[in-house]
């Protein structure tokens, strides 16, 4: 167990400086202008497909990451005991701490967002990293690590304490185990589509370039590691 604890670790400080690497190296392009081709040239690939469909699906989507809906789910999170401790104190830690890296990291770059008249909804405040994307990444990544250690990690300590002389329940354990991979697997997909298609918004509804989705993407997957490894260490003592 010991050396399981440490590989995690490891792996999460490798992710972490590969997630801050990426983020400073977009920062640096961003800040010396020369990420402007690709930005102008995916965001013309989404302003060329711009129509009522597709804006009438992003516009919720992007809603998603707006902060009165994580404000609302992290109180529902909290409010509701049984939720609490597993999912909202977390959660809102997280996203809580990520909201201020997030606003320290925007004010001190202090990037322009697109110009307003792309806008096909008000947004203000600067661009760089993007919130939705920084944001959304650590409050759906949280809630999605939180689901998989529920149905993985409880699941298998449970069924690991029977008696292995009890062949009913040794298999009636392989069953539960394929179900709660699969849950997981379901649950992992969605949230990750969420995450993603809510980056993809600010750029359809023109709030954002691409560069700045990249980088808010790069610095929540950073500020996420390093969320679950304090809560992980938190919850081991």
């Amino acid at each position: 167990m010991k050396k399981r604890n440490e590989i995690n670790y490891a792996a999460g400080t490798a992710v972490i400086i590969l997630c801050l690497a990426g983020f400073a190296v977009i920062t640096y392009l961003v800040n010396t202008d020369r990420i402007s081709s690709f930005d102008n040239a995916v965001y013309g690939f989404f302003y060329a497909r711009r129509s009522p469909i597709f804006t009438a699906v992003m516009t919720p989507v992007t809603y998603l990451g707006n902060w009165q809906t994580l404000v609302g789910v992290s109180l529902v999170l909290l409010i509701v005991p049984p939720l609490c401790r597993g999912f909202g104190l977390p959660t809102a830690g997280a996203t809580v701490f990520t909201e201020i890296v997030k606003s320290t990291a925007k004010n001190i770059i202090k990037r322009s967002r697109p110009s307003s008249k792309f806008h096909l909804i008000k947004q203000g405040g600067y661009s760089f990293p993007s919130g939705h994307a920084t944001v959304s990444f650590v409050f759906y990544g949280m809630i999605i690590y939180s689901l998989r250690k529920k149905l993985l990690e409880n699941e298998d300590d449970r069924w690991n304490s029977i008696p292995s002389n009890i062949g009913f329940s040794i298999k009636k354990s392989t069953k539960h185990t394929k179900e709660n991979r699969i849950k997981a697997a379901f649950v992992t997909a969605v949230g990750i589509l969420i995450i993603f298609f809510i980056g993809i918004s600010r750029i359809y509804l023109g709030v954002h370039y691409p560069s700045d989705v990249l980088g808010g993407w790069l610095l929540g997957g950073a500020l996420l590691t390093a969320s679950i490894m304090i809560r992980e260490r938190f919850t081991k003592r």
